[in-house]
């Protein structure tokens, strides 16, 4: 009888006659006579009926490994697909990752549905093996109840993870939500300005020495003979009566210079 086989009885006059070792066994001897030299295929493993060599059997669904003839010993065993993976069919192929943006803490998993997807507006690499790896896109960050919420008007964030969304720069705006980057802030208008974190145009007023129509508008220089000392739309301030000065753009009452005496 060959190896994978063998035969209880005498007078057999063929090879046909001869048993197959079962479904998770295999034998590699020939001329076997009983059941008993058909060996068990490792733990977790699995080979066909008529096997005749332990490299024949192969790691069930959820493990991975491999044997070769003669080799049972540690480094031949099959091990569980460990979390963050899993694998489908019977081998000795590796464990596939879970893909990006999902995780799974199943070990020895045998299908890719036990992988999770993230939240909303979160990522996690592949491979990934706990919720935790999941961590909000850019342009969100991570609210007190755990989810990702966007960046509003007026912020922005660059990178994955649970950071705060940052403010556009003091002199600038954004009106977009979930702001990836800080090109998203535009700047205010020429000699205007307006606080960190500003969420539209009309956040820009006009600088002190200048005046405008309304915020977010075109801001123009006091002209000579005038002065403003805060900055807004406000319109500039006339020098008193009695005084001057050619400043243009003036900024405090002060640069206002008095007459000559006796005019």
């Amino acid at each position: 009888c060959p190896a994978g086989t063998y035969l209880a009885s005498t007078g057999a006059v063929s090879a046909s006659a001869c048993a197959l070792c079962g479904a998770g066994k295999y034998s590699g001897g020939t001329g076997q006579t009983t059941e008993d030299t058909c060996s068990e295929c490792p733990a977790n493993s699995d080979a066909p009926a008529g096997s005749g060599a332990i490299s024949e059997c192969i790691c069930d669904a959820g493990f991975t490994g491999s044997f070769t003839a003669g080799d049972v010993s540690a480094s031949g065993t099959c091990q569980q697909c460990a979390e963050g993976k899993y694998k489908a069919e019977a081998g000795d192929a590796a464990c596939t990752d879970c893909g990006a943006g999902t995780y799974s803490s199943e070990v020895g998993a045998k299908d890719g549905s036990t992988c999770s997807a993230c939240p909303e507006h979160s990522d996690a690499p592949a491979g990934s093996s706990d919720l935790s790896d999941c961590v909000c896109i850019a342009g969100f960050t991570a609210s007190a109840s755990g989810t990702c919420e966007q960046c509003v008007a007026g912020k922005y964030k660059a990178e994955a993870g649970d950071g705060a969304c940052r403010d556009c720069g003091a002199g600038k705006y954004s009106a977009a939500v979930a702001a990836t980057g800080e090109s998203q802030c535009s700047a205010c208008p020429e000699n205007s300005n307006a606080p960190a974190g500003s969420d539209a145009i009309t956040d820009c007023t006009c600088d002190v020495g200048y005046t405008g129509g309304s915020n977010g508008g075109m801001c123009t220089s006091c002209e000579a003979g005038k002065y403003k000392e805060v900055s807004g739309p406000g319109a500039c301030s006339d020098c008193a009566r009695g005084k001057f000065s050619t400043v243009v753009g003036a900024t405090a009452e002060q640069e206002c210079t008095s007459c000559p005496m006796n005019s």
